[in-house]
């Protein structure tokens, strides 16, 4: 198997990885507190985390056991970060900042390495679409949450309607709620 390939795999299921223990961590952190929601937090990271490790480890493991190395440190990073992390530092960054940076960063990645793969194949119409797909959206999370940074105006998850949400900064949200009508009794 050639390069390009076990870097794109390490990515993209490093990006499991990443989701998996975070979500993971989170419920651990709900069962210490013995808040409710902490089983669905549990089992969902334990599918969205441990089942992308064991296809890794059946395609990279053989291949090159750093990388497949690099994701069970993402993953257990994740998990302990998310988990023991004190609150007040989750808060000042923004955790739709960190989801941003993250996501952000790891599109934007495989859409450079499949950009440069259909560069190398000469595979020009499907695979420039493709990589500047995921390097636009990406690169636009990514950067999204870097200016938040800057700003010192974390991003929030916000709810527009059931299933629907949007990473927006911190001040928006507070105005939103605001300016919302109340409902009368």
């Amino acid at each position: 198997m050639d390069r390009f390939l076990e870097i794109f795999l390490t990515l993209f299921f490093g990006a499991f990885a990443l989701l998996g223990g975070g979500m993971l961590g989170v419920g651990l952190r709900a069962r210490i507190e013995k808040s409710n929601g902490a089983r669905g937090w549990l089992s969902n990271g334990a599918v969205f985390g441990g089942v992308p490790l064991w296809v890794a480890a059946l395609f990279l493991l053989p291949l090159n056991a750093w990388l497949y190395a690099g994701i069970v440190i993402v993953f257990f990073a994740a998990l302990i970060l998310s988990a023991f992390l004190p609150r007040g530092y989750v808060e000042e960054l923004g955790a739709g900042t960190l989801i941003a940076l993250g996501f952000g960063g790891i599109a934007a990645g495989i859409g450079i390495l499949v950009g440069i793969e259909a560069m190398r194949r000469q595979d020009l119409f499907f695979g420039l679409i493709f990589s500047g797909c995921f390097v636009f959206i990406g690169g636009g999370f990514f950067l999204n949450g870097l200016y938040a940074l800057w700003r010192g105006k974390p991003l929030v998850m916000r709810m527009r309607r059931p299933g629907e949400y949007e990473l927006t900064p911190e001040d928006e949200r507070a105005q939103d709620a605001e300016t919302r009508p109340t409902r009368k009794k």
